[in-house]
């Protein structure tokens, strides 16, 4: 008898060559990365049509965005996955259904929270990042569309690493990429207004955001359901689902120091934010442009970590910890190259063909790349010690407490001091300048 898709998945986890396993998982992520830096540029450039004020107002909300999907995808999610397929590899397949709807509850109460605390202090915290007036406004409008359908981004991110977690990486990379190839017309149409659409302005974008993972989620959930994973969760369904703490502690042992890994990463980019507010709304802008570019690098390290995730959780899950160490040398090769990488970010590629950061000075490109260090070094080896043992990530926290200690020195205010002054004939503050 023909095994099932999910059982020959797990075999080939288990058995198949390591390195050829590896890249046959992170390829399908590698082109969801591309995608989604795609849409980021995209909806840089149709919000830059509408000036500086709005580039500065997304420049206040994009780190707290993007606090939401790492955490959704990355930790929260890298919990999920990680728990189903260290529960797959064990060969315990209704203990992997249950998961599913457990990360189906936790993602339900993270997706509300986000919504409740942006509504309710998000105008606070731009305020307090230096916002004011038509640059709190843009803030204020695209944050509030944005959180309030955070529900969508926590479920279409949690359902695709349950996916991952049976190691299934295909079907979330197309529909997420098909996701971003809506979002981009869609936003174009919303915010400039084209054809029958209406201009709404920085809404428009946020709208496009929130109706693109909405549909992502709702592919996602008829996928599973059906049953095309290789889980039965329409049987709990039906059945009646017995919620249990020991399901949701094994997410949630993983998730939550990830989350805190997730947290420390951002902080520094808002505190950067906040300080390079008070110097005005074209520093605030362009400094938004550059953590943009930044924080692109995280699904690039994405893209491998969830791979070695599903590799080394089915591997302990299975028993076979010989097998689970022999993934950490491509691991390691890894951030070898994601470390030259980041290296070359600000001296050739992307950087240099936006026609905003072009117009910049060369010691403000220097200076704002040292402001916040390469998202990209970060060692993928991380995402799959989360598999093994939560305490053996807790290096990364000491790490990153130093570098949001650091930046909110005394220090690095001047620095920002520095930067901002030598821009100061800098072509995006007239409005005939390259932000339109």
């Amino acid at each position: 008898m023909t095994a099932s898709p999910s059982a020959q998945r797990r075999t080939r986890l288990l058995t198949a060559p390591v390195l050829p396993t590896l890249i046959a998982l992170a390829a399908p992520n590698v082109a969801l990365a591309l995608m989604q830096a795609l849409v980021s540029f995209a909806d840089g450039w149709f919000i830059g049509r509408l000036g500086t004020e709005g580039l500065a107002g997304v420049a206040l909300v994009f780190p707290i965005v993007i606090l939401m999907q790492m955490m959704s995808a990355g930790a929260m999610g890298g919990g999920v996955s990680s728990a189903i397929a260290r529960a797959l590899g064990a060969g315990d397949t209704h203990r992997a259904e249950r998961l599913a709807w457990h990360a189906v509850v936790i993602a339900l109460a993270f997706g509300l929270a986000f919504t409740l605390l942006m509504l309710l202090a998000g105008p606070a915290l731009y305020r307090l990042l230096g916002g004011s007036g038509a640059v709190l406004a843009h803030a204020t409008a695209y944050s509030n569309i944005v959180f309030g359908g955070a529900l969508t981004v926590w479920l279409c991110n949690t359902l695709a690493n349950v996916l991952r977690g049976t190691g299934n990486m295909a079907v979330p990379a197309v529909v997420l990429s098909s996701a971003a190839v809506l979002q981009i017309p869609l936003c174009g149409a919303l915010v400039l207004g084209w054809g029958p659409f209406p201009a709404l302005g920085i809404r428009g974008a946020a709208i496009a955001y929130v109706v693109a993972f909405g549909g992502a989620a709702l592919c996602l959930a008829t996928y599973i359901y059906a049953g095309r994973t290789g889980l039965n969760v329409r049987r709990l369904w039906h059945a009646g689902i017995a919620f249990n703490g020991a399901l949701f502690a094994d997410i949630l042992k993983v998730g939550l120091l990830s989350s805190f890994n997730a947290v420390q990463t951002i902080a520094a980019a808002v505190i950067v934010t906040g300080m390079v507010g008070t110097f005005g709304t074209a520093a605030l802008a362009g400094y938004g442009l550059g953590v943009r570019l930044e924080l692109l690098q995280i699904p690039v390290v994405f893209a491998i970590g969830a791979a070695l995730v599903v590799m080394v959780g089915t591997c302990i899950g299975a028993g076979d910890i010989g097998r689970a160490r022999r993934v950490r040398g491509p691991a390691l090769r890894w951030r070898q190259v994601s470390r030259a990488a980041s290296a070359c970010w600000w001296r050739s590629g992307p950087v240099h063909g936006q026609g905003c950061l072009a117009a910049m000075p060369t010691c403000w490109r220097r200076r704002m790349a040292i402001c916040v260090s390469p998202a990209g070094a970060t060692p993928s080896w991380a995402w799959a010690l989360r598999c093994i043992s939560p305490s053996r990530a807790r290096g990364g926290c000491c790490g990153r407490c130093w570098r949001v200690a650091h930046v909110s020195s005394s220090r690095w205010r001047a620095a920002i001091w520095r930067c901002v002054t030598s821009a100061a004939r800098w072509r995006a503050c007239s409005p005939q300048s390259a932000w339109r």
